[in-house]
């Protein structure tokens, strides 16, 4: 077992397809209440302020269903009842307001507990009620992965004429998300699958190039790529070449899409299934895969448990174990096979397969981080005179990434940890976040509807921050990310990039300012942070402090460096993530207090964190430093 602490960063995905915040106000009995008490693991704390909110008439519509959605997916996570997440989603269903979304959910819910004929029509029920860009989008990722779920253990040779047809539309919803490429990796995945399904190998290789986007020149997606693009053409029904069949089936293992290679492998309608399926790689790629599911289920099994107070630590690791050991003797060995052991066992399966195994504990819960190495390089940090070159692992596809971003359930995600040895970067938190604000800033129905959920929450800011100096403000935190965002944008139009080029540069440009401020900096300050103290290292609230100092101070963009910071957990005094934000946040105040006469706009009569976004970047670095022992004091 590894035994490691963690110090994670955490970041708000705020891809299409996320939960998103919604509420105006932050009172009591709001759906806003029950958020920041769900993401602080405060569940019967959130439970109360979510049926508070179903229950008030005057609660928006959309308030009354998020909330009754929420209820709903908390007794299926969380609680176990089924019967009473059903009772829940009709109730939302019956205010009126955001069907399509939950239909989607309902799909998710279906799908979870393996009732794929139900899920299939909630799918079909978000598809017709969809209105928007956003709806449709969701609502056709619902549908490919509802097609994919019920299809599962089915082989392609087995697919009945039913079962195609319904993989043909799930093609055709995703048409128009597939033609503007890149797609979320959720909807790069699901379509992979289905275009395999269905013999596309176009549809195939650009799903998947979809997926790996930067990866593709570098890792092992580098060979996958090659192996790939020569042989997903070739790839249009029973009759492809065996030796691209090879190929399709080592590019999808190289590129760690095991199942979907251990599918194409174990396709019947090849001559050459039998013997394919004899050969070691394949064999053990066939066992890996298996594997790894069964890992997921135990692992969520025992997440529950723990939300739920029993989670039993020493049944749930010797389950970890226990399939460990039946993997083992699926491996293949040159020479005779080694004693099984724990240790042997990470090791072999990160030099096989690239996966990366950290048994650990976060926030004081034993859990599990899982996932394959899509990159391993160094870079130099830099920060105040102390420098250090760091290692960082890439990771993605990822088994497990820990109890709190499973019971976070999409509204945020553990983003990565730091060691003495390396960082570790968790891909997906960071790929995919860019492509819900793009889809938020150039979807017109979905900007108007920010425009408006932002007017409602500045509005409510000051109320808000009357009643309490420290508390999470959600109309400062969208206008900051908005204000951020379209500064980006309008700087890749003045450099004269065509429409045709410009969502796929905002996407690389706004997924590096993330990656560089909320991994680099943060994380690689924990590792500064570890090499300066030594033995005599700090609580994790004083290295969490200085860590989210460094994420703004060294950000390019600082306006889109604050979710970690100005989030709802900011007064949570049970979490060092907490307690650091509190103490920022006090700070800024401060800094704002004494530099009045310098902020263009502030009007001194009203509370001051509500107008913190008057404060220009080099403003927002400079309070930022003047909290840190390391930067110079001018």
């Amino acid at each position: 077992m590894t035994r490691r602490f963690f110090l994670l960063c955490v970041v708000g995905l705020g891809a299409v397809g996320a939960t998103q915040l919604t509420s105006a106000t932050a009172a009591p009995a709001t759906f806003q209440a029950g958020e920041e008490a769900y993401i602080a693991l405060h569940f019967s704390e959130a439970r109360t302020a979510y049926q508070a909110t179903a229950a008030l008439a005057a609660s928006p519509a959309k308030d009354r269903t998020a909330a009754l959605c929420q209820l709903a997916v908390m007794a299926w996570r969380i609680d176990n009842r089924p019967t009473e997440a059903e009772h829940y989603f009709a109730e939302a269903l019956a205010v009126g307001a955001d069907q399509s979304a939950t239909h989607v959910e309902r799909a998710r819910f279906y799908e979870s507990t393996s009732r794929f004929e139900n899920g299939l029509a909630a799918a079909n029920a978000a598809v017709g009620a969809a209105s928007s860009a956003r709806e449709r989008y969701d609502a056709a990722l619902a549908f490919a992965v509802a097609v994919n779920a019920r299809l599962e253990g089915v082989g392609i040779a087995d697919q009945s004429a039913a079962q195609h047809e319904e993989l043909e539309r799930a093609r055709t919803l995703a048409r128009p998300f597939s033609a503007e490429p890149p797609m979320t990796l959720e909807m790069s995945e699901a379509l992979l699958e289905v275009a395999l399904r269905l013999d596309d190998g176009a549809l195939a290789l650009t799903a998947w190039r979809s997926y790996a986007r930067e990866t593709e020149s570098g890792g092992p997606s580098r060979d996958a790529a090659r192996l790939l693009a020569g042989a997903l053409p070739q790839s249009t029904g029973a009759g492809v070449p065996e030796s691209a069949r090879d190929n399709i089936v080592e590019g999808l293992r190289l590129s760690q899409f095991f199942r979907l290679s251990a599918l194409v492998a174990a396709d019947r309608r090849s001559s050459h299934a039998r013997a394919r399926l004899d050969r070691p790689r394949v064999r053990e790629t066939v066992a890996y895969a298996a594997f790894i599911s069964d890992m997921t289920k135990v692992t969520d099994a025992y997440y529950r448990d723990v939300a739920n107070k029993r989670g039993d630590v020493a049944a749930w690791k010797q389950q970890v174990i226990s399939l460990g050991q039946k993997l083992w003797p699926e491996l293949d060995f040159a020479a005779e096979r080694p004693t099984y052991s724990q240790e042997r066992f990470e090791r072999d399966v990160r030099t096989r397969f690239g996966g990366y195994i950290n048994l650990g504990e976060t926030g004081g819960v034993p859990d599990l981080h899982y996932g394959h190495v899509v990159a391993d390089d160094a870079r130099e940090i830099d920060q105040y005179g102390h420098k250090a070159t760091l290692r960082r692992l890439a990771i993605d596809l990822m088994v497990s990434n820990g109890y709190e971003s499973w019971v976070w359930d999409g509204r945020q995600a553990h983003g990565g940890w730091s060691t003495a040895e390396f960082l570790v970067q968790v891909r997906p938190g960071y790929a995919d976040g860019a492509l819900g604000r793009w889809l938020q800033l150039i979807d017109p129905a979905l900007r108007a509807a920010e425009d408006t959920q932002i007017d409602a929450d500045t509005v409510a800011d000051d109320a808000i921050a009357a009643r309490q100096e420290i508390a999470f403000l959600p109309g400062l935190a969208r206008r900051l990310q908005r204000q951020g965002q379209d500064a980006l944008l309008a700087a890749l139009r003045a450099q004269g990039t065509g429409s045709l080029e410009l969502k796929r540069a905002f996407v690389i440009r706004l997924s590096q300012v993330v990656l560089d401020s909320n991994f680099f900096a943060h994380e690689g300050r924990h590792s500064l942070d570890r090499q300066f103290f030594g033995a005599k290292e700090p609580d994790q609230e004083e290295l969490e402090f200085r860590a989210k100092l460094s994420e703004v101070a060294f950000s390019d963009e600082p306006r889109m460096s604050w979710d970690a910071i100005l989030n709802p957990n900011i007064a949570d005094a049970t979490s060092p993530h907490g307690r650091a934000n509190t103490r920022i946040v006090r700070g800024l105040i401060a800094w704002m207090t004494a530099h009045q006469s310098q902020i263009a706009g502030l009007d001194p009569a009203r509370p001051l964190l509500p107008q913190f976004d008057r404060l220009t970047n080099d403003q927002m670095r400079d309070a930022m430093r003047s909290m840190d022992p390391w930067a110079p004091k001018t």
